[in-house]
């Protein structure tokens, strides 16, 4: 199924071999999944508000195929709507997926309702929860889309996170900026999970998503720098990018900063 919008106009109107109904008379509707949907903080805001970002399963049929994603967030509630939009007119086959993000607004309660409705045909509804610790999105159903994870951990303040990527004969190199990066910051204690941003395993190492697409080497790290010093980090990585342009240096701050 590639049209959400097609497969649920044949359930809905010809109530066809997937709307099935149980012995109580409860409707099945049986939908594909077309989306991933994942979540982080957003670091940029003092509120506890979120980030959503929408990817296609399947690369888009159509090159100028675009998938779009409105919010809404009220005093209690936040609304998602989903809808793709398909070229009409000379369409050149696709070949990426379509992706696309959007971010909540003051979103103030530890409980808040969530809708989340693709192409005005699908209602999923649900609960975003959160603590000092975790956030957490509990669906009651998830026709059309999936959730990567459902509970994230929140980044710990004044952290600093990223990676070093070089070819072997910058190895010594890199080892070099991880040395002086080390003396200006401190250990972190990570609990195992996933940060949304990164994964922690049980020793506190991270994994970032997409690194093993890179073509060279690559050396994750997280920190919590110490008060102060995160100028002096920057500066770090400047002056390696500046000498060392074959390296691929990155980090980003609890604040939501980036460096690249």
């Amino acid at each position: 199924m590639n049209k959400i919008t097609v497969s649920l106009l044949v359930l809905v109107c010809l109530q066809a071999c997937s709307l099935n109904k149980k012995a109580d008379n409860e409707v099945v509707i049986d939908v594909d999944d077309e989306f991933q949907l994942r979540y982080v903080e957003n670091l940029m805001t003092p509120e506890d508000d979120l980030i959503f970002f929408l990817e296609s399963i399947r690369n888009r049929e159509c090159e100028r195929d675009t998938v779009v994603m409105e919010i809404a967030t009220f005093s209690s509630a936040v609304r998602l709507d989903i809808d793709v939009v398909n070229a009409t007119n000379n369409c050149l086959p696709g070949t990426q997926p379509s992706t696309t993000e959007a971010a909540t607004a003051n979103m103030e309660n530890s409980l808040t309702a969530l809708s989340i409705h693709l192409e005005g045909l699908v209602d999923n509804q649900g609960q975003i929860l959160k603590d000092d610790q975790t956030y957490s999105i509990k669906m009651e159903t998830s026709y059309g889309f999936y959730l990567p994870y459902e509970t994230m951990r929140r980044v710990p303040e004044s952290s600093i996170w990223g990676y070093v990527g070089f070819t072997p004969n910058f190895s010594s190199i890199a080892q070099d900026l991880i040395d002086e990066l080390y003396n200006l910051s401190d250990d972190i204690n990570l609990e195992e999970g996933q940060y949304g941003y990164f994964t922690a395993d049980k020793n506190g190492d991270i994994r970032i998503e997409g690194l093993n697409e890179l073509a060279m080497y690559t050396r994750p790290f997280i920190r919590s720098y110490k008060p102060g010093n995160l100028i002096a980090v920057r500066a770090l990585f400047e002056k390696y990018k500046e000498q060392y342009p074959g390296m691929k240096l990155v980090f980003y701050d609890s604040f939501g900063n980036v460096f690249e």
